[in-house]
């Protein structure tokens, strides 16, 4: 059930994980919980979320859904560093999202504590 309430004391933080994530399928999750006027963060790399933006046209559960960019800081050594320490890729790419990650919710924390 929907409530008209605009006080939300929870809010909704998507994070996907690089190449193993459904994209469709945390999409359809986010929009029925912002359709119970819960608002939902999808946080994901800029390129996937203009992908999902894309592809969902006019399918957005109104304003109850927001898209933050997470983008990949770069390390002066990374050229030097890929695969010699023998992590997958994928967990080089998501140890550079924690920071970016943590930001945006300690921004979202902030602003609803405001």
């Amino acid at each position: 059930m929907a409530t008209n309430s605009s006080d939300n004391e929870v809010i909704v933080a998507m994070v996907l994980f690089p190449e193993y994530s459904h994209l469709n399928q945390l999409f359809i999750l986010a929009c029925f919980i912002a359709s119970h006027n819960i608002p939902v963060h999808f946080l994901c790399l800029a390129d996937w979320n203009e992908d999902l933006k894309l592809r969902v046209q006019g399918g957005l559960e109104a304003s109850n859904i927001h898209f933050d960019d997470l983008s990949i800081p770069s390390s002066p050594t990374e050229k030097d560093d890929a695969g010699r320490d023998g992590v997958p890729p994928v967990m080089m790419l998501l140890r550079k999202l924690t920071e970016p990650i943590h930001k945006i919710c300690r921004e979202l924390t902030t602003n609803e504590m405001e």
